[in-house]
């Protein structure tokens, strides 16, 4: 069974359309990809003692987390403006294993802090606006 490098799972965002293309964000140290489906309860008498989901009804949600060290890094200072100007940006993560999610997303939690003999850190929560586009690895 294969394993997969964690510095291989990146955080792109989008940095032009025309050609499209992304550039991994600089300064990250983990990231996390979390995939919600709410599920819409439909239990009834007739389905006693046990309980039914309907298929395919609730919301699906992606939300992706982050932290690390504080960058120059060009993408990263996007991220900055973004997360200021509570505009939507187009990321795409990548996992070491080749599959990608690619969507829309807004940043809903930017933190940054510092010590006082520690490099200043961040983090940020990205919560999915629309469709992600799941892609399996080749």
């Amino acid at each position: 069974m294969a394993k997969f490098k964690g510095r291989g799972f990146l955080l792109q965002v989008q940095t032009d359309d025309s050609p499209l293309t992304y550039a991994t964000i600089g300064g990250f140290e983990t990231n996390d990809l979390t995939k919600t489906n709410e599920s819409v309860d439909v239990t009834d008498k007739g389905s006693a003692p046990h309980r039914e989901i309907l298929e395919g009804a609730g919301i699906q949600s992606k939300s992706v987390t982050g932290n690390g060290f504080v960058s120059d890094d060009a993408q990263f200072q996007l991220i900055v403006e973004a997360a200021e100007a509570d505009t939507f940006v187009i990321l795409k993560l990548i996992s070491d294993a080749g599959d990608t999610h690619v969507g829309t997303f807004q940043i809903t939690n930017f933190q940054r802090g510092g010590e006082k003999n520690g490099a200043e850190t961040f983090s940020c929560t990205f919560e999915s606006s629309g469709q992600i586009v799941y892609t399996p690895p080749a």
